[in-house]
């Protein structure tokens, strides 16, 4: 009986190794996956983090590249104007130019006629005197 006493004792110590290597690795396994949770989560708090700056970056790198259009289009449009004012300033100095030649086309004209008229006239009283 001693032998089946220590047969029995001896499979109940293994059972009881087997059984606290169990929890062991259990004991473990929980705490691998508290840490592979602790990691995802610290995973995903710098994922977060560098897409919220990446994000930020980007509508910053937005805004700024949209002042810059503006800004470019605010300078186009007053050279623009400058350009259409001082073409409108020649056009007008053009165009005075223009009407000062015509009127004194007119005027050398006009003297020209009333000179032929005085000639025409000179002549004809001329002709008239003499008969």
């Amino acid at each position: 009986m001693n032998t089946t006493h220590n047969i029995n004792d001896k499979i109940d110590a293994t059972a009881n190794q087997a059984k606290n290597l169990n929890n062991k690795m259990g004991k473990k396994a929980d705490d691998l996956g508290k840490k592979g949770a602790d990691l995802a989560r610290s995973v995903e708090d710098k994922v977060s983090d560098a897409t919220d700056d990446m994000g930020n970056r980007v509508k910053d790198n937005a805004r700024d590249v949209g002042y810059r259009v503006q800004e470019a289009a605010h300078d186009a449009g007053y050279r623009a104007k400058e350009a259409i004012e001082t073409a409108g300033h020649r056009a007008k100095e053009a165009a005075q130019k223009i009407g000062q030649a015509a009127k004194d086309v007119a005027t050398k004209a006009e003297k020209a006629v009333h000179n032929l008229a005085d000639k025409a006239s000179d002549t004809f009283k001329g002709h008239n005197s003499t008969n």
